[in-house]
């Protein structure tokens, strides 16, 4: 992709994209293959939430690991669309579509904007962007997770590791752009968990294993996680 930037006739362009990539991030995957599987809304169930854990959890592995790649899958079409669209798009565009589609799970307009957490998602839009610098933040979460049994706590920490790596290993990657866009999606990443920052504290935050962290045992499946 080329960094010049478009003239006054591409701002159709950008538009249609971007709301394409929205639209595409707002459908909850999570939330069809729980329906169409199992006949009920996964809003109800667990802790509420549409995404892959809540799906891992309730409902097992296959529907789990699925809405995890769907989910994924999303932001990478986001960030590839406008490549498509438009040959030889700017990196700033790509970017814009990558973040429609995280912002579209996060607030889709399928379920009156109440998304999921949207770290797939942007999982997805760095496959795209800066492979090393995620595969690195994911061996961050997965450290983290294997320790705590927490997935909000190995998100953060992983969030939080993907603009240190995308600033510090040599690549692609390192360019301005996307520095920032790594930042941004770490701010944006630790905001939506910051619920779950005030259960980590308070030791009441879900174990994968059926259990919270602390006094609240036996009480996490039905709260928001």
């Amino acid at each position: 992709m080329n960094n010049h930037l478009f003239g006054a006739g591409q701002h159709g362009i950008i538009a249609v994209g971007a709301a394409i990539s929205y639209l595409a991030g707002s459908v909850p995957w999570g939330y069809f293959l729980v329906r169409f599987a199992r006949g009920y809304d996964i809003r109800k169930k667990g802790s509420g939430n549409i995404g892959a854990t809540n799906v891992f959890r309730t409902e097992g592995p296959v529907l789990g690991l699925a809405t995890g790649m769907l989910d994924a899958g999303k932001g990478a079409l986001g960030a590839h669309l406008f490549c498509v669209l438009v040959p030889g798009a700017p990196v700033w565009l790509a970017i814009l579509g990558g973040l429609a589609s995280v912002a579209g799970h996060n607030w889709p307009i399928w379920l009156l904007f109440r998304g999921g957490r949207g770290v797939l998602t942007t999982a997805g839009v760095f496959a795209y962007f800066a492979w090393l610098p995620l595969v690195l933040a994911a061996a961050v979460f997965s450290v983290v997770f294997a320790a705590g049994r927490m997935v909000s706590l190995g998100s953060i920490c992983g969030a939080l590791s993907l603009p240190v790596f995308a600033f510090l290993v040599p690549g692609p990657w390192r360019a301005p752009a996307i520095v920032a866009l790594s930042v941004a999606a770490a701010v944006l990443i630790v905001f939506r968990h910051r619920v779950n920052v005030g259960r980590i504290i308070a030791g009441t935050e879900y174990r994968f294993g059926g259990r919270s962290s602390g006094r609240q045992k036996g009480s996490r499946r039905g709260k928001r996680a």
